[in-house]
């Protein structure tokens, strides 16, 4: 510890090229796999994404202007900065080893101070262009071509190499001193600026003065080019006399000021506070925003925010719907839904962990929830790996034995979890409405029978379902959807399937939509109870504990409604290979996150969890690392 002003004397035992070991994430208690499966999904949909971006603006001739060559670079960017990083720390969390020679560890601070100062100029670069975009108009082709973008590019790689080499100049007369088996500890997962001066045992101010002087300046200076770019563009904007007009212009800069806000906040937190007011554990946390969450933002923060970027992934969309061939996104296609998968699949199994083991949450609901979670890892299990196939392999086939166990299991799930929704609206009617028999009337043995009932009844409507599937005569083997769905399959019947269609509106109302009803009816008398209490901060906090139920509700149900209770003349192919892609992939995906993010209990014992698992453990400096390397994760 101590500061980094400090002058040390170097021990006779200190080295020049010693060996570093990256103990950021060794010294918690969180298991190696979930470290590895966490970051290897934010890697891979960092690639995904950018390479995504970096494909839609080369191939669309609307998106060949200066702003999206701009785009591009700076996706290309992400990628560099998140490769220099994750697969090492990913290869670390797997052996169980994180060891680097000094060689690796410059080398990884180079390339990792060269993308992240490019990363900073181009984003400059991009406010040069939104200003003269909104400014001057008139003249923005002229000025702003892909020969001066070229320039500007190849310009802010000089400069940040040039700076880079400075500082690694810098830090290569260093020494640390090491322990008996030549070994340096540092508190990081990856080789980073701080951590080194921190360790070392040399005289760093020169290093510390560049921080300061020359990085400081390479750093504010396109900070001050954005603030004065943003402040013209701002002037602009307010004179201008139409509404629409003034709404347009701030809409094409809302994806960069908010990419200037991740980049900028995290950057000044990490290197430019006095040593004094610095924490390990937060300096950690924001390096994990800096160089693994913001490549990971880039490209969803554009193409939600930029109605051009959308145009073509509704188009990438709809060539993963059709199953249509296009060989230079095939890749990108499977790595997009891999890592909704992998998203989905580990959020709902976290959900299921923290359920189960925290203490605060042994009650009904989260119990329930736990059921929730399991079954949209369940559900998109049955669609999304055969989905991953047939996306890199050439035939797309499936037997007919194999359509109707997926069919069966597929509508089993899918009409549990709208059975499961009702309970949980029940639990939350008693909780609210009757709150002192709460733990009376809805027990661990009333969920258990309420979940055990429910499956049977799903069971054999899917079993009626598929037995009468079995019986249709079909004219064709094309099914154009991703999975052997309900709809598709009796638009294949030679005959109109008459009985099927009757039992949809029957038979599938009565299991289906019944639940529908049934939480209408429990949040009717939950909103008559809550109009009724006499607090604000009761009727809010009421509100509260309701409020990631409905979201879920509205998200299921919407799209179940949209897909299968209408006419089978009124069904639209390509709008419900969208409506299912949503229900299969996107909404067991958002589950987690919204009982997450809106929930402060679950926020509340994951904040526990990992408290637990990561960063309960205070980093010791020059302390000997344990030698039984299996043991340190």
């Amino acid at each position: 510890g101590g500061s980094l002003s400090l002058i040390m004397g170097c021990a006779p035992n200190a080295s020049h090229s010693p060996m570093f070991m990256l103990l950021g994430f060794s010294r918690g208690r969180v298991p190696s796999s979930v470290l590895f499966l966490l970051f290897l999904i934010i890697y891979l949909t960092t690639l995904a994404g950018n390479i995504t971006l970096v494909l839609l603006i080369s191939r669309d001739s609307r998106l060949h202007t200066p702003m999206y060559y701009l785009l591009r670079g700076l996706s290309l960017i992400d990628m560099g900065l998140s490769t220099v990083t994750l697969p090492q720390l990913l290869a670390h969390l797997a052996s169980h080893y994180p060891a680097i020679s000094a060689a690796r560890c410059l080398s990884q601070f180079f390339f990792f101070y060269a993308f992240g100062v490019t990363d900073t100029l181009v984003i400059s670069v991009m406010a040069l262009d939104r200003y003269v975009a909104i400014c001057d108009p008139l003249h923005y082709h002229s000025v702003m071509n892909h020969q001066l973008c070229a320039r500007l590019l190849a310009l802010c790689w000089v400069v940040s190499i040039v700076h880079t080499m400075l500082h690694v100049g810098l830090v290569i007369p260093l020494y640390w001193a090491v322990d008996a088996e030549g070994i340096v500890n540092l508190p990081h997962f990856f080789c980073d600026h701080r951590p080194l001066l921190r360790a070392s045992c040399s005289d760093i101010h020169p290093n510390e003065l560049a921080i300061f002087m020359e990085g400081g300046f390479l750093m504010l200076v396109p900070c001050a080019l954005i603030l004065l770019s943003y402040v013209r563009i701002g002037a602009t904007i307010l004179r201008l006399p139409s509404a629409s007009g003034r709404r347009r212009a701030f809409s094409t800069c809302g994806s960069h000021l908010t990419m200037v806000g991740f980049l900028y906040g995290t950057i000044i937190w990490v290197y430019f506070q006095p040593p004094s007011q610095k924490s390990q554990d937060q300096d950690m946390v924001a390096s994990v925003m800096y160089t693994a969450i913001t490549p990971l933002a880039n490209p969803l923060v554009y193409s939600l925010r930029n109605k051009d970027v959308k145009g073509d992934v509704d188009h990438i969309l709809w060539l993963i719907e059709a199953g249509q061939n296009w060989p230079e996104l095939q890749p990108v296609i499977f790595g997009i839904i891999l890592a909704m998968y992998l998203v989905a699949v580990i959020g709902n199994a976290l959900l299921v962990v923290v359920a189960l083991s925290d203490p605060k949450l042994q009650t009904p609901m989260y119990f329930l929830l736990s059921q929730l979670s399991c079954i949209d890892v369940f559900l998109t299990t049955i669609t999304v790996p055969q989905m991953l196939v047939h996306t890199l392999s050439v035939t797309q086939t499936i037997s007919f034995n194999s359509c109707m166990t997926q069919l069966f299991f597929f509508m089993a799930v899918g009409s549990m979890e709208g059975h499961l929704l009702a309970a949980m609206a029940y639990d939350r009617y008693v909780a609210i409405c009757d709150p002192l028999r709460y733990t009376a009337i809805v027990s661990r043995r009333l969920c258990l029978c309420i979940t055990l009932t429910s499956w049977v009844v799903v069971s054999l409507n899917s079993l009626l379902y598929s037995v009468l599937v079995t019986r249709l005569t079909f004219c064709g083997n094309q099914i154009t959807h991703f999975f052997c769905d309900i709809t598709p399959l009796l638009k294949l019947s030679c005959t109109r399937p008459v009985v099927n269609e009757m039992l949809i509106f029957t038979e599938g109302v009565a299991v289906v939509v019944s639940p529908f009803f049934f939480i209408l009816g429990s949040y009717a008398r939950i909103g008559i109870a809550i109009a009724r209490m006499h607090s604000l901060t009761a009727m809010r906090k009421a509100l509260s504990t309701c409020s990631s139920h409905i979201l879920v509700v509205l998200l299921l149900y919407g799209s179940v409604i949209r897909m299968y209770l209408r006419p089978s003349s009124s069904y639209d192919l390509d709008q419900d290979r969208q409506v299912a892609i949503f229900y299969t992939v996107v909404t067991p995906m958002l589950n987690p996150l919204i009982y997450s993010l809106r929930n402060q209990e679950v926020k509340g014992a994951l904040r526990r969890l990992f408290r637990k698992l990561c960063f309960s453990g205070n980093f010791q400096q020059g302390s000997q690392p344990n030698r039984k390397w299996q043991h340190i994760s």
